[in-house]
């Protein structure tokens, strides 16, 4: 052994210094990038192997000890693929095989275990193993290693199961050392669920990559759209032929498809539009659905440095969606010259911190995928503000996981703003273009497309969804859900898109000049009838149209939105609404003088939305009295958008035409005046030693909060007086002039010297449920634990506590609390839904005016909810705070079948159980943090429960 041993280290001399001049093995060759730092655990896992630390690929493949080489056949071990990867190890000498130590990312490949679901933890059988063990070819060591499935599946699609994927993510020392001799080969391996999965902290990278080899003088954008919640980069990319043709595009085609799209038109017709782009959007916003991602890198790397993209297809006219024994026909598409004809957008993900954590929502638990509407959440914000700024023709959202391939366009009901006839003729066969390119390109054998395979259920009705949002912008918007996470079905989500990119290049001039025909209905106040037969009861035959009632046409010629006191209950609110008008790219005037219409006197600095614009049906859908769709037997998602309700301003619909000309000018920016906005008497107001801050919105709330974290003195005023109400508040001026904070306050300057007060203390409260919790925030309570808290808030029914103050919200917190007998006489009944508590509904109710937790709103007002449920028993001596009215129309909008069961019942009581207060709603008050107009409801129940 020892004779061996001194012949190899005398032939290893002889090779150092044959070969002193031929350079270390330079590591990995595929396109790989580092991550940048440690995936986030979410539960406790067994001690990890040693990631590789650095910024670029570049920093992984130096420092090998030895002269020679370790080659592999493939650098990727993926998570989700059976792989057999072929090592060879040349040390320049004879090894001995036995005194060989193999290991990757320090450990020996036994020590890599598979994902026990049981003990939740890396503690399965093997994951990586010799599949032939090592053998000398001369000099040579080769082996070839096998791994196994990580999750025991190819398609880790679970919920529970998608945060791990990213646990074992990243690049990792292969070494092959010799232990006799001490010396070691290293080869960097890359761990991921597949080969064309990015961690959030590697798209910097492969976008640097990608635009160092752009060819023929292509232009690649990077841009930051905004920061999310946690800070990180929202990363947009525009690839086209050139800056000036982006740059053509929004200043000057842009502009006129909204101003004047007909003139436009006539350019098409006569051809002499000349050279024009559009643009193609391609979205992801659930980032744990993979391949919405990845599937975007692929593409924007083959239209950067590709010449020609060439891929499969079937072209017949079969709407099976089935392959069956179609013949395959090749697709060919010169890159420089498709680029004559597009320009193409890719927002990686709308929600990098869920890509970052491997999660489907925002770090705020929202779904963003149902807050295109709302926007409630700052990305949601940013990427809406984005889709209205570059108004695409084609926009795909990419999602992910159905067991078969899903595309839009939708099942019915459809929301009855879109002018569906213009987007249903091209959307309809451009889903078939895209499924068949998709299956032709990898193992998928079926698609369906949602509006032709199934009857409802899968309905545009409202645009909560990204796809439904980029509609309302002239856009042939599609959700496509892909059925798993691995590369075959991220080959297939690329070609997916990429036959979108084709349809629209083959089609350019005419599916333009329908969505110029859409702008043009806008401009012009055309509401044509041609829309009318997508328009159907729930038995998918008859057509019922567009509701117009009385009306000739369904669009209004403005809306109004007044600040002054007059005509407005909640200006902070009116605000609001304006600047969500804007940022969503709707046309708002502001009036400059007064002027009466139909007996009302609206007053100059009011703001006019005029639907005679290019995007009034996205205004519409927001600021119109909404549907009841109740009738139809299943719907997604809320449909009740109704912004006026559910945020508490006021609204006033105009039909007279012309009404309101040379009388108005464009508000370019909405801009709250800084300061704390005072509206009342301002003489009063400005002598004043003390201040009534009007319970009228939200910002009264916040208010109170600040001044009682500073220790200020706040009262909250018990009974109704000229000038005041009960649950007004009582400040100092010195108070209100020292806020840190811009707000929007209703103060009045009135002489209390005799009213009946109650000094407020800051309430501590415990909250689960993520809705909720974002709104207590956002309204500034102090959240504590709950052994700390005074007041328990509880959307589960499962944290009543003794002694505790209590408030239940929201009608899925029933069954529990029932359940619990914990409170003597109350019992309730919901609209039974295979078990579960569901309907939507925007209802008139009737609000208690003897109460401090109802204080500030209407005996007549509404109520909503999202749980379907009512209360039908109070304990003894229970408060009914609010009821749903018991008149015929009690119910407005959304969609709740057996919603008549609710008419005239209970939604709200409080009552006293061992000295501390019990109060439940029905009402979802917090619901996707959108009714903004029940947060008062909240929060002066917390009030209440320390006072």
């Amino acid at each position: 052994m020892l004779r061996k041993r001194v012949v190899q280290i005398f032939v290893l001399l002889m090779i150092l210094l044959a070969f002193s001049s031929v350079s270390f093995a330079q590591g990995s060759e595929v396109a790989a990038f580092a991550q940048g730092s440690e995936a986030i655990a979410k539960v406790k896992v067994n001690e990890q192997p040693e990631k590789v630390k650095g910024n670029k690929a570049a920093d992984k493949v130096k420092g090998n000890e030895a002269e020679g080489s370790l080659t592999v056949s493939n650098e990727i071990i993926p998570m989700t693929e059976v792989r057999i990867i072929n090592i060879e190890v040349d040390f320049g000498y004879l090894p001995d095989l036995e005194e060989l130590e193999w290991t990757l990312g320090g450990k020996q490949f036994d020590e890599w275990k598979t994902w026990d679901f049981d003990a939740r933890d890396y503690t399965g059988d093997p994951f990586i193993l010799f599949e032939t063990e090592p053998y000398l070819d001369g000099t040579v060591v080769k082996a070839q290693i096998k791994n196994e499935l990580l999750f025991d599946t190819s398609s880790p699609t679970s919920r529970t199961i998608r945060p791990r994927i990213v646990d074992l993510t990243g690049y990792f020392d292969l070494i092959v050392k010799d232990i006799e001799t001490g010396i070691e080969l290293k080869r960097i391996m890359r761990v991921a669920p597949y080969d064309s999965f990015y961690l959030y902290d590697e798209f910097g990278d492969v976008i640097d990559e990608i635009k160092g080899n752009v060819i023929n003088g292509r232009y690649i954008e990077h841009e930051v759209s905004g920061k999310t919640n946690e800070g990180r980069d929202i990363n947009f990319v525009i690839v086209a032929k050139d800056k000036k043709s982006v740059d053509n595009y929004l200043k000057k085609t842009l502009p006129l498809m909204l101003e004047n799209p007909e003139a436009l038109q006539e350019k098409l017709k006569d051809g002499t539009i000349g050279d024009y782009k559009v643009p193609i959007w391609y979205n992801n916003i659930h980032p744990d659905e993979t391949i919405g991602i990845d599937a975007q890198i692929k593409l924007m790397e083959w239209f950067s440095t590709q010449e020609t993209i060439e891929y499969w297809t079937y072209d017949d006219d079969d709407r099976s969606g089935i392959e069956g024994d179609r013949e395959k026909t090749k697709v060919s598409i010169n890159v420089d010259e498709a680029l004559d004809d597009v320009i193409l957008l890719f927002n990686l993900t709308q929600n990098p911190d869920g890509r970052y954590h491997m999660v489907r929502q925002n770090t705020n638990g929202f779904d963003l995928n149902r807050d295109n509407a709302f926007q409630t959440q700052i990305e949601t914000q940013i990427v809406t503000s984005e889709i209205a700024k570059w108004t695409p023709l084609i926009f795909l959202d990419l999602h992910g996981f159905y067991d078969s391939m899903v595309i839009d366009p939708c099942t019915p009901p459809h929301d009855q703003n879109y002018e569906y006839d213009l987007l249903n003729k091209n959307m309809n066969p451009l889903g078939y273009t895209m499924g068949n390119a998709a299956i032709a390109n990898s193992t998928y054998t079926q698609y369906r497309i949602a509006q032709d395979h199934w009857g409802s259920g899968w309905e545009d009705s409202a645009p909560s969804y990204t796809a439904q949002y980029a509609m309302h912008h002239g856009a042939l918007g599609f959700t496509v859900e892909m059925p798993q996470i691995n590369e075959n079905c991220n080959t297939s989500t690329v070609h997916l898109a990429l036959a979108a990119a084709k349809y629209a290049i083959d089609g350019k001039d005419d599916l333009f000049m329908d969505q110029l025909e859409i702008f043009r209905r806008g401009v012009q106040g055309i509401d044509d009838t041609e829309v009318d037969e997508y328009f159907v009861a729930p038995d998918l035959e008859t057509v019922v149209g567009r509701e117009r009632g009385n009306n000739d046409n369904f669009f209004p010629e403005y809306y109004v939105i007044p600040v002054e006191k007059e005509l407005q209950r909640n200006a902070l609110e009116a605000y609001n609404m304006v600047e969500w008008l804007l940022r969503n790219g709707i046309k708002v005037d502001t009036l400059v003088k007064s002027t009466d219409v139909d007996g009302i006197t609206y007053p100059a600095g009011s703001y006019i939305v005029p639907m005679h614009q290019a995007k009034r049906g996205l205004a519409n859908t927001v600021l119109s009295d909404g549907i009841n769709w109740s009738d139809w037997p299943v719907m997604y998602a809320e449909i009740a958008m109704v912004f006026h309700d559910l945020r508490g301003f006021d609204r006033y619909e105009v039909r007279v035409e012309e009404a309101f000309d040379d009388n108005t000018r464009e508000v370019k920016k909405m801009v709250i005046p800084k300061g704390n906005i005072i509206i009342g008497n301002d003489k009063e107001v400005k002598n004043a030693d003390e201040y009534v801050i009007k319970n009228s919105n939200n910002d009264a709330i916040r208010v109170v909060n600040e001044l009682l974290a500073k220790g200020k003195t706040v009262k909250w005023i018990l009974e109704s007086g000229d000038g005041y109400s009960m649950g007004d508040y009582l400040v100092s001026k010195t108070d209100i002039n020292n806020l840190s904070n811009n707000y929007v306050l209703d103060l009045a300057a009135v002489n209390l010297t005799s009213v009946k007060t109650i000094t407020l203390a800051q309430p501590k409260v415990s909250v689960n449920g993520y809705e909720s919790t974002f709104v207590l925030k956002e309204l500034g309570f102090n959240l504590v634990s709950r052994n700390q808290a005074d007041v328990i808030v509880d959307n589960s029914g499962t944290e009543l506590q003794s002694g505790k103050h209590y408030i239940g919200v929201g009608g899925g917190s029933f069954t529990q609390l029932k359940d619990s007998s914990l409170i003597p006489g109350f019992d309730y009944d919901r609209s039974d839904d295979k078990g579960r508590a569901r309907g939507e509904g925007l209802l008139h109710g009737i609000i208690n005016q003897n109460s401090l937790i109802t204080a500030g709103y209407s005996e007549e007002d509404y109520l909503y909810t999202t749980s379907g449920s009512w209360i039908t028993s109070v304990p003894e001596g229970a408060q009914v705070l609010a009821s749903v009215s018991d008149g015929d129309d009690f119910y407005k909008a959304g969609w709740w079948p057996g919603y008549e069961g609710a008419q005239g019942q209970i939604f709200a009581f409080t009552t006293k159980i061992d000295g501390a207060s019990i109060t439940l709603f029905a009402n979802d008050l917090t619901n996707r943090a959108h009714p903004r107009y029940s947060y008062r409801f909240l929060a002066q129940c917390n009030i209440c429960g320390t006072t």
